[in-house]
């Protein structure tokens, strides 16, 4: 383990870092009351780095999933709503498949994949209903034009 650490000594603030440690890096949000500016921090501990990125994939998740139940419920709901609810479900797993795969435990990895999967399915399901009420409805003025001539 080696690093390197720079300091300016009259305003005792870091001014440059260098290690060699492989881990998963993030910057942590800036709070107001903060005693100490963090920009950058990096886990190395692999149970540690699970544990933060399982509940950062959970929290996108929830929020993510409240928006596929309410394209689910809305009778409303156009295909377009739908098809980007779906896109934003792609890109969760395309993050997730790319980004966070070599720090998580494949059991994890396993379980978020299938509840993604889950989720792209209801909003498929969701589409295909949207375009069969769209057929018949279209069939439906058809019909009505057919019998006015």
């Amino acid at each position: 383990m080696a690093y390197l650490i720079k300091k300016n000594n009259k305003t005792n603030e870091i001014i440059y870092m260098e290690y060699d440690l492989h881990g998963y890096k993030f910057s942590p949000k800036k709070t107001k009351d903060a005693y100490i500016d963090v920009k950058e921090v990096t886990l190395i501990n692999p149970e540690m780095i699970d544990s933060v990125l399982s509940i950062k994939f959970n929290q996108v998740f929830n929020k993510l999933f409240n928006k596929v139940v309410n394209i689910i419920n809305d009778d409303d709901a156009s295909e377009s709503d739908t098809m980007m609810v779906l896109g934003e479900v792609e890109l969760l797993r395309g993050i997730l498949l790319n980004k966070y795969q070599n720090f998580l435990k494949s059991e994890k990895e396993e379980l978020f994949l299938k509840k993604l999967r889950v989720l792209e399915n209801e909003l498929r399901v969701k589409v295909m209903m949207i375009r069969e009420r769209k057929l018949a409805m279209e069939e439906e003025l058809t019909v009505e034009k057919g019998k006015s001539l």
